[in-house]
C-alpha cells in the first residue's frame, strides 16, 4: 500500500501545543489503514495523529496514538480501523504537538505528494475536530509532517487469512 507523500523535508525547529498538519484534497476513493508523524530528533513520548473531514464540520473520522521514542528523523506509524475515504472531499491530517517540544514548521517544509492527494495548505487548531484552518504560504508546506497509508482496496486485518478463489 502507497503511502500519501513521496518526499518530506522538514521546516525551521519551532514549539507550540496546537493540533498541526495539512489540508489534501482526495483525487480518487481510497481506502486508509495508518496514520503517520515526523519525529523531530530528541523528541520521545506518545503523539496523536488524526484524519479529519473538512466537509462536515470537521468530524474525526480516524485517530491513532503512536509511540515517538527511538524513531528520531523519521515518520512513524500507527494502525486504524481502515476508513474510506471519497473523491472531492477535503481532509485534515493532523497530530498533537503538545507531546512533541519541537516540530517542523510549515515555513522551509517541503512535501510531495502521489497524485491520489493535492495538498491544499499547511492547517491548525486548537483542538482535534473541527475545522482546521489554512495557514497561507506555499501548499508544499505542512507543519509537524503527516502521512497516510492507503490502497484502493480495504486492507486483510493482520492475522487473518486470505481466501484465494479459482486456485
Amino acid at each position: 500500500m502507497p503511502n500519501m507523500l513521496t518526499g518530506w523535508t522538514a521546516g525551521n525547529a519551532r514549539g507550540g501545543s496546537f493540533w498541526v498538519g495539512v489540508l489534501v484534497d482526495a483525487q480518487s476513493d481510497q481506502w486508509v489503514s495508518k496514520l503517520g508523524v515526523y519525529v523531530w530528533p530528541g523528541v520521545t513520548g506518545t503523539t496523536t495523529v488524526a484524519l479529519v473531514d473538512q466537509t462536515v464540520g470537521g468530524a474525526v473520522r480516524a485517530q491513532v496514538a503512536v509511540n515517538m521514542a527511538g524513531h528520531d528523523g523519521a515518520f512513524v506509524y500507527g494502525s486504524i480501523t481502515p476508513f474510506k475515504i471519497t473523491a472531492g472531499t477535503r481532509y485534515a491530517v493532523t497530530a498533537d504537538s503538545s507531546m512533541m517540544g519541537q516540530w517542523s514548521d510549515a515555513n522551509g517544509s517541503d512535501a510531495t505528494y502521489t497524485t491520489d492527494f493535492v495538498p491544499y495548505s499547511a492547517c491548525y487548531n486548537s483542538s482535534i475536530d473541527g475545522v482546521y484552518q489554512a495557514a497561507g504560504g506555499s501548499t508544499w508546506w505542512q507543519y509537524v509532517g503527516v502521512d497516510l497509508v492507503y490502497g484502493a482496496v480495504p486492507p486483510i486485518p493482520e492475522g487473518a487469512a486470505a481466501i484465494l478463489v479459482g486456485v
